[in-house]
């Protein structure tokens, strides 16, 4: 499956997170940048444009590789639903009689059209952006719980450190602000499973997109206190491209490679 972003989106991400422009990289040249930025991969660039940058040097050398996919738990699923000239995550998470829906798509009909007539126990949601709230009012007359980091009409507010319960699901909200400043994650376990929801977060192999210094700094403080201690082995539900898990992007995610340095966890 096609990871999400491109080595191009990376290095964008990180100059804007941190308010650099390309004469701000030093030892690296603006001509090879330039194309670096227009997709032409070059491995021998990639070290000094993480030193820069503050990223992970092997990893992003070898981000052209292909990232592996994990195996889902039992009764997760990946519904992928359009979004402009892309597609946008939710994902389905079935324990006996009891669904639990993460994020709700762009299109206000997309998510109901992939659940026809399914009700759904509990739609939580990880931040408010557009893609990740636009399907709720399609599917909301069947949904019994509607949980979400920001008010929504006849919606439950969740803060970080709020625990929910749905069916044999355990669900335990985290800040994962910086992409979106109200953005949560969940610690979702139920017998025989358990995974975390990062929403825009963290991406395979990448970090959702920041909008300034403050937020850039902020993601990477909450990335690192929420997913730290995560066991290697656990499956990230992302809200765009594959599911990944926290070994993976310890190792190739130039991001979390040097922002969770020392924070390694077995399974």
């Amino acid at each position: 499956m096609k990871i999400y972003d491109a080595a191009s989106d990376i290095v964008a991400k990180a100059m804007r997170g941190q308010g650099l422009l390309p004469c701000d990289l030093s030892g690296v040249d603006s001509k090879e940048l330039g194309a670096f930025l227009k997709g032409e991969f070059e491995p021998a660039l990639a070290e000094p444009l993480a030193t820069a940058l503050k990223l992970d040097g092997p990893a992003l050398a070898r981000y052209q590789e292909a990232f592996p996919e994990p195996e889902l738990p039992a009764g997760v699923t990946r519904i992928e639903l359009p979004f402009e000239d892309d597609t946008v995550n939710a994902w389905a998470l079935r324990s006996g009689a009891t669904l639990l829906v993460v994020d709700a798509g762009l299109g206000s009909t997309d998510l109901a059209s992939a659940l026809p007539e399914e009700p759904v126990s509990c739609l939580l949601i990880t931040h408010p952006h557009r893609d990740h709230i636009g399907g709720i009012s399609g599917v909301r007359s069947r949904v019994d719980r509607l949980v979400a980091p920001v008010s929504i009409p006849d919606g439950e507010r969740i803060t970080a450190g709020d625990q929910v319960g749905v069916g044999a699901f355990r669900i335990e909200a985290f800040s994962l602000a910086g992409h979106h400043p109200d953005a949560l994650g969940y610690r979702i376990d139920w017998p025989g499973g358990r995974c975390v929801a990062v929403g825009d977060a963290v991406f395979a192999g990448s970090a959702g997109g920041c909008p300034d210094l403050d937020a850039y700094a902020m993601a990477r403080r909450t990335i690192a206190e929420g997913l730290g201690s995560v066991p290697n082995d656990v499956v990230l539900l992302t809200g765009h491209g594959q599911a990944t898990t926290l070994g993976v992007e310890r190792s190739r995610n130039p991001f979390l490679a040097r922002w969770l340095a020392g924070s390694a966890t077995g399974s």
